[in-house]
């Protein structure tokens, strides 16, 4: 299978990849891998997936314009469903998802089930999407400190983000303990600010530091007090503490890997680390040995890709 990936998700038991020529693909470790033709036959092998979510109880994957947006449970049996409109992306927290159309709008749309959805008003049209497990960020862009949050993807409140100028590549990343969202400054001093009340009030995640104020960081991600940042400029060597930033050690990733988008999945106990196309991907239970992966049928799986840990543990 010749494809790329474009959607990665984690629901406490396995993950989830979906891309191109309707291609899925289930594994329980992210080592050993499946290809699930029941996606494939309910989406069409000829189209994209462009995003998948869990929601605590399903998965929904969406496509392209006038591609039909696919559900399922088990990720094994999938079927289709029609939409109100395109969606170029889907975020998910628990019984609820919330999708953004593909056609540049001031709504975005909301599903408890994943089959009736509803279109809600927002303030301004919007590019970004993000979840941090418990509550949305939407955003006009990484360039503009306009943004809204919502814990129920009906009422969106207006928030201003620290930072105008988000680094290319940090995502919004989860950080578990506490839930919170990350977003990393492009700008001098270099920083990486985080909200645990949906950006109401925001403070630097990291301490500012030698380390912290000389790197731009292409994502952040963490867990308790263990953050690992991504370097932005080589791509290829991840920062770790376990201090709360304090004081950091480093790691090069192995293969001469070029890493893009970092997560950690709680229930599995692994951070995972996304890299450019062809890259493939890694996984390490500690952030500093890191062990390269790749899916069979997904050989050029983007960097692009967004990891969402929806297991609720």
């Amino acid at each position: 299978f010749a494809a790329s990936a474009y959607g990665l998700v984690w629901n406490g038991t396995k993950f989830v990849a979906v891309g191109l020529n309707g291609h899925c693909a289930t594994s329980a470790d992210g080592i050993t891998w499946a290809a699930q033709a029941s996606f494939t036959t309910a989406f069409g092998s000829s189209n994209q997936a462009n995003a998948i979510a869990w929601n605590g109880t399903k998965f929904v994957a969406a496509g392209a314009a006038n591609i039909p947006c696919v559900t399922s449970a088990d990720a094994i049996t999938w079927s289709a469903f029609s939409l109100p409109a395109a969606l170029a992306g889907v975020k998910a927290i628990p019984g609820l998802f919330v999708a953004r159309p593909t056609t540049a709008a001031a709504a975005l749309y909301s599903s408890s089930d994943g089959l009736t959805w509803t279109q809600r008003t927002i303030p301004a049209t919007v590019s970004l999407l993000y979840t941090n497990g418990t509550s949305f960020l939407s955003a006009v862009s990484n360039v503009s400190t306009s943004a809204y949050s919502s814990t129920d993807g009906i009422t969106w409140n207006t928030i201003i983000l620290p930072s105008s100028n988000w680094q290319f590549g940090s995502q919004v990343n989860q950080s578990n303990n506490p839930i919170s969202f990350m977003i990393s400054s492009a700008t001098t001093p270099y920083n990486v600010y985080s909200s645990s009340d949906g950006w109401a009030t925001c403070s630097s995640a990291l301490p500012l530091t030698t380390i912290t104020q000389s790197k731009t960081w292409a994502a952040v991600v963490a867990s308790g007090t263990t953050i690992l940042a991504m370097e932005a400029t080589s791509m290829d060597t991840v920062y770790r503490s376990t201090d709360g930033g304090a004081t950091w050690s480093s790691a090069v990733l192995p293969n001469s890997f070029k890493g893009v988008t970092l997560a950690y999945l709680k229930s599995a106990g692994k951070f995972v680390c996304i890299g450019t196309i062809s890259a493939g991907y890694l996984l390490s239970t500690d952030g500093i040995t890191w062990t390269a992966y790749s899916l069979p049928m997904y050989p050029n799986i983007s960097g692009s890709v967004i990891i969402s840990d929806k297991s609720n543990d």
